[in-house]
């Protein structure tokens, strides 16, 4: 949506590329409907006089249908920035350890994947790193493939970020201070405050103790693409027979 309203208001006010948050662009459009009252609205983006521009060089009934666009995404903005809210705050009083080890968002989508906190909590780590992955491991199971290091907990910004050879050893100490925090949250109601700390402490140490990959890393990262390879040539094969 934010993609159509900018290549659609580029056709009346191309100068409006220069602000690059998406947020800011929709807002100033859904409340501003002319060049110059957005121009009068945020003159610091606009090195421009507001003079130079006509407001005649559009259709009235184009120009409005692009505001009522404009407020329709703003208001889905809106409800998103409440509901992101909605969730931190319930966090916080449902499962504040696992909110303050992988935030809201993440923490949110767990614990409804787990089916409730309560079952989260009974998950050992081993199943915790993997949430999210099923597919992978029945892949695995069924044809031999790797079986998957990560499912949800990918999107933690510390295993995201991490060097591939350390992706699977942050994965696990995640998923262990996940099973931790889920416990306290339920079971005894004691908050840590130092539990991300903590966490960082560790990997750190992790990434201290392996800054390059193994050669035992390497040679599966090897296999890895040489079986991707394979894969893609069999796919490339089928579809010449197809052809034929």
């Amino acid at each position: 949506m934010i993609e159509r309203i900018r290549e659609w208001y580029a056709l009346y006010f191309p100068e409006m590329d220069m602000i690059r948050n998406n947020e800011t662009y929709v807002k100033l459009i859904a409340e501003n409907k002319t060049k110059s009252k957005i121009i009068e609205a945020k003159p610091d983006a606009f090195l421009i006089d507001v003079d130079e521009f006509d407001d005649e060089d559009i259709a009235v009934e184009d120009l409005e249908i692009i505001n009522n666009y404009a407020n329709s995404i703003y208001e889905l903005q809106k409800t998103r920035k409440n509901i992101e809210k909605y969730i931190d705050m319930k966090m916080e009083s449902i499962a504040p350890n696992l909110k303050t080890l992988v935030g809201s968002t993440l923490g949110a989508k767990m614990i409804s994947h787990a089916g409730g906190i309560k079952r989260l909590s009974t998950y050992p780590s081993s199943t915790v790193q993997i949430m999210g992955a099923e597919k992978a491991l029945f892949r695995h199971l069924k044809t031999g493939d790797r079986p998957p290091k990560y499912g949800l907990i990918y999107q933690h910004p510390k295993v995201r970020g991490a060097k591939w050879w350390n992706r699977g050893k942050i994965a696990r100490t995640l998923a262990s201070r996940i099973s931790l925090a889920t416990r306290k949250d339920v079971y005894t109601k004691n908050i840590d405050p130092e539990i991300y700390d903590n966490f960082v402490a560790k990997v750190e140490e992790i990434e201290k103790e392996n800054p390059f990959p193994t050669k035992t890393t390497k040679r599966r990262q090897e296999e890895k693409t040489k079986t991707k390879g394979r894969k893609k040539s069999k796919k490339g094969r089928k579809k010449k027979r197809r052809r034929k």
